[in-house]
C-alpha cells in the first residue's frame, strides 16, 4: 500500500482524500459519520480540523469534558453514499447510517472495529483506528479549503493517535484535492445543503420552489427559484410594502 499526499503548502502531508470519521459520544447515545480531514505528523500520529460547531467537534467536546481521549475510526473508501451523507447538514444526534439505509432502501453493511466497538462500512478500503486527544496540542499546515483559498494560519487541534490500520488487498486510496471548483468538497455537500436551504426558507413561510448551491462558485452562491406569483404569496407582503405588480 502506498501513500500519497495533497500538499497545500511546502512540506504538507494531508491525506489525499476526504476520509469519513465515526466518533461516538461518551454515553453511547450518538454515533456520527462525517467528512474529516487529517494531516500526518509521524508514523503513528495525525492532526486535523475539529470545529466546535460541527458534529465531530460537538462529540469531541463531550470527551474533552471527561478528560479522556475519544475513540475514533477514519474510513477511506466504502459506499459512495457515505461521504455524501457525511457532508450534508443532518441535525445533531441524527443517525447517518440509518439515513443512508433509508435512501438506499436497504441496510448499510457494517463491521466492528478491531480496537473498540465502533462500526465502519464493511466495504471500506482502509480503516484507521485510534484515539483523539482531549487537548488541542498541535497546529497543522495550511489547507486548500473548499472556497479555493489556502489560509496562512491554522489553530491548535487535537492529535489522532493511531492504534490499528486495516485494509483490503490492493486498497484504493481515494483522491479529493480540495480547492479550485469544481471538486468533491463541493459536490458531496452541495445537494444536501441546498435541500436545507429550501427547508429553512419554507419554514419561514417564503414561497420557494427550489434552491441550488452553484458548484462553480465553490458553493458560495445559492440560486433560489420562486413561483410566478411569489409576491402574492409572500408572508406580510401588503404590510411590508411589497405589493403585487399592477396588471
Amino acid at each position: 500500500m502506498t501513500r500519497d499526499a495533497v500538499a497545500s503548502g511546502a512540506g504538507s502531508t494531508y491525506g489525499a482524500g476526504h476520509p469519513d470519521s465515526a466518533p461516538r459520544t461518551p454515553d453511547g447515545r450518538w454515533t456520527n459519520w462525517s467528512i474529516s480531514r487529517v494531516m500526518m505528523l509521524d508514523g503513528t500520529h495525525m492532526t486535523g480540523l475539529v470545529r466546535p460547531r460541527q458534529h465531530l467537534g460537538m462529540i469531541w467536546r463531550e470527551w474533552e469534558a471527561t478528560g479522556r481521549p475519544m475513540p475514533y475510526a477514519l474510513v477511506q473508501g466504502g459506499p459512495p453514499g457515505v461521504p455524501v451523507v457525511g457532508g450534508i447538514p443532518l441535525p445533531a444526534g441524527a443517525d447517518e447510517v440509518a439515513y443512508l439505509g433509508t435512501l438506499l432502501e436497504r441496510p448499510v453493511d457494517v463491521v466492528r472495529c478491531e480496537t473498540f466497538d465502533l462500526e465502519v462500512p464493511a466495504t471500506a478500503e482502509v480503516v484507521i483506528e485510534g484515539y483523539l486527544s482531549a487537548t488541542r496540542d498541535r497546529v497543522g499546515d495550511p489547507f486548500a479549503e473548499f472556497h479555493g483559498w489556502a489560509l496562512e494560519k491554522t489553530s491548535p487541534q487535537p492529535v489522532f493517535s493511531i492504534e490499528a490500520v486495516t485494509y483490503r488487498n490492493d486498497p484504493i486510496w481515494l483522491l479529493a484535492a480540495a480547492g479550485r471548483p469544481v471538486d468533491d468538497s463541493h459536490v458531496a455537500p452541495g445537494a444536501g445543503i441546498s435541500a436545507e436551504i429550501v427547508a429553512i426558507m419554507r419554514a419561514a413561510g417564503l414561497p420557494v420552489t427550489t434552491a441550488w448551491l452553484a458548484l462553480s462558485t465553490a458553493c458560495h452562491w445559492a440560486v433560489i427559484t420562486v413561483p410566478p406569483d411569489w409576491r402574492r404569496t409572500l408572508p406580510g407582503a401588503g404590510r411590508r410594502g411589497i405589493r403585487p405588480p399592477h396588471r
